[in-house]
């Protein structure tokens, strides 16, 4: 799933996932996002 929501997500955003996903409640946000999108 999270995959899926990177490759959807435009240039400027995927640097603010990278960011986000880099500290460890930016990773839990962006998974639960991610689970969000993905349904």
């Amino acid at each position: 799933a999270m995959v899926q929501v990177y490759d959807a997500l435009k240039p400027a955003t995927k640097k603010k996932f990278e960011d986000m996903i880099k500290s460890k409640e930016g990773f839990m946000k962006s998974q639960a996002f991610a689970m969000k999108m993905a349904k």
